[in-house]
């Protein structure tokens, strides 16, 4: 994707994770068995065991990153914490993107941190309503309207952590929900993926 694979490689180099993971996971993603240069289609990974396919199509949920050719743990608790398969129109929630994610979104941004802590530093004092918030409150942002459709200030999913001990075992719970729609005085919520470690 034209606007996104900059947005990634940039975040990817934010991250300190190596670029060559964009062709493995593009593979993974793209509906074709077409090898990209430094990719890996079925070929590779029906050689495994057990043997498995690539997805070739959306990622229902982050946790498909683990079985990407090369992925390992460090790296993909790393990419966990910035990246989501649980929308179908990619958009960046001004008001909660970490900061590394924020830079990533344009050259300008990664280029100048003192944007991303002006962004960081309006939100936390009162979140954008909508865009053009973002626009009139934040000076020295690109004014494009390529930029600005990458943005949005609400967010339909949510990934909720849980931590619980007992007798000296910990674990932490993952669930990922997707806001439905509202009905008189509540919320409806539907569970679209969880992950335990």
């Amino acid at each position: 994707d034209r606007i996104w694979a900059p947005i990634i490689v940039r975040l990817l180099s934010n991250l300190e994770v190596s670029p060559d993971l964009l062709p493995i996971l593009t593979d993974w993603l793209d509906p074709d068995s077409i090898e990209s240069v430094g990719g890996a289609e079925a070929d590779y990974y029906l050689t495994l065991f057990p043997p498995y396919e690539p997805r070739n199509g959306p990622a229902p949920t982050i946790y498909d990153l683990r079985m990407l050719k090369g992925m390992d743990d460090a790296t993909f608790f790393k990419l966990r914490r910035y990246l989501t398969a649980a929308t179908a129109q990619p958009r960046v929630n001004v008001n909660t993107a970490p900061p590394e994610v924020l830079a990533a979104l344009a050259p300008e941004l990664e280029n100048d941190q003192s944007l991303v802590e002006a962004i960081v530093k309006a939100r936390e004092t009162e979140p954008f309503a909508v865009i053009t918030d973002l626009k009139n409150r934040v000076s020295g942002l690109p004014q494009t309207a390529a930029f600005m459709t990458l943005l949005t200030t609400q967010s339909s999913c949510f990934t909720i952590t849980g931590d619980g001990a007992f007798a000296g075992t910990r674990k932490r719970i993952y669930a990922t929900f997707k806001r439905g729609g509202i009905q008189r005085d509540s919320v409806s919520f539907s569970l679209m993926a969880w992950h335990e470690d």
